[in-house]
This record gives structure tokens, sequence and C-alpha cells, in this order.
């Protein structure tokens, strides 16, 4: 099995194990972006952290982000090869998936993963103590997350970004179900 073919099944099989956590988190996270917008945010907040669940959530959560950084990378390396950005709406709703996935994946990389990466480093900056970072870059990292403070045209991108982990979450579960031709299959036309 070559690198690309590893890449491929590992991009498979650990986006179809973290689809759901990641459109919830790209759903719930869209929300956020407009504090202000959302009457039910403590709910809201709780299912983008931990699920509403707890401590076993939020670990779920915090595994799916890592999964996410990695689905990017591995996406963008498997979209090289052809680089291709379209989106053809007339060859079946597999076809247009298997389009919006790669071009929502390429177009809202840079934002998907500096989301995912500072999700991340959310989690991993309180496990720091404050002789190490001070609060004031713990509380950067999570500001920029949140986009606390940012403008409205930075707020739409974001919120498109996290938009984008539903997508490529819903797209990706359709593209793996492909129905794949068995041996008895094509003996039988």
């Amino acid at each position: 099995m070559g690198l690309r073919q590893f890449l491929l099944v590992t991009h498979r099989w650990l986006g179809l194990a973290s689809s759901l956590l990641l459109t919830i988190a790209g759903l719930t996270g869209a929300l956020l972006v407009w504090p202000d917008a959302i009457p039910a945010r403590p709910f809201i907040e709780g299912l983008h952290q931990e699920l509403g669940v707890g401590k076993t959530g939020w670990y779920l959560v915090l595994l799916a982000t890592v999964a996410g950084i990695l689905l990017q990378a591995g996406g963008l390396v498997l979209w090289w090869k052809t680089k291709r950005l379209r989106i053809r709406r007339d060859a079946g709703l597999w076809r247009w998936s298997y389009d919006v996935h790669g071009t929502v994946g390429v177009l809202a990389f840079v934002v998907m993963l500096a989301l995912g990466a500072s999700g991340l480093g959310r989690v991993a900056v309180r496990q720091v103590p404050d002789t190490v970072l001070s609060e004031h870059t713990k509380g950067t990292i999570s500001q920029w997350h949140a986009t606390r403070g940012f403008s409205w045209p930075a707020k739409v991108l974001f919120a498109a970004g996290s938009l984008g982990f539903a997508v490529q979450g819903m797209t990706g579960v359709i593209v793996w179900w492909k129905p794949r031709r068995t041996a008895s299959d094509a003996g039988a036309r």
C-alpha cells in the first residue's frame, strides 16, 4: 500500500468515525460566533464543548478536534493530485457530494485549520501553569477561537469555516457510503 492509498483509507475511516462530532461542533461553532443572537447559548456551548454530556463528551470533542486537524491536512494532500475546484450538479448525489467535499475542504482549509488548532490550543493552554503562559496569552487564544472582538466580516468568515466542518462531515459520509461493486455484481451484468 502506497502513501496515497494509506492516506485515503485513513481519511475515509477517521472521517467516518468523527463525522457526527465534527458536524455538531461545526454547526454549534457557527452559532457561537454570534453570542448575542442565540437565546439558548448555554445549551449550544454545552453541545459545542462537551456534547452536553460532561467530561466524556469533552474528551470526545477533543479527539474529534484532533481528527479534524488530521483530516484537513490529509484531505489537502489527497486533493493536491487533481487540484480540482468544481461542483457538478448534474452528475448525481454522490458526485455532487464528492465535489462539494473537496472544494469546501480546500477553500475553507486555512480557516478550518485555524479553528481546529485554536480550539485545541484553548484546551491545551488551560493545562499549562500561569508561570509558563500568562493569563493574557491564554485569553488571547481563547478570544481568537471565539472571535471575541473581531469585526463582523471576520466573524462571517469564521462562521463559514465552522460550517465547513458540518459540510465536510455530511458530504464525507455520503462519499464514504458510495455503493461499491462486488465481483458478483460485475458478473450479473
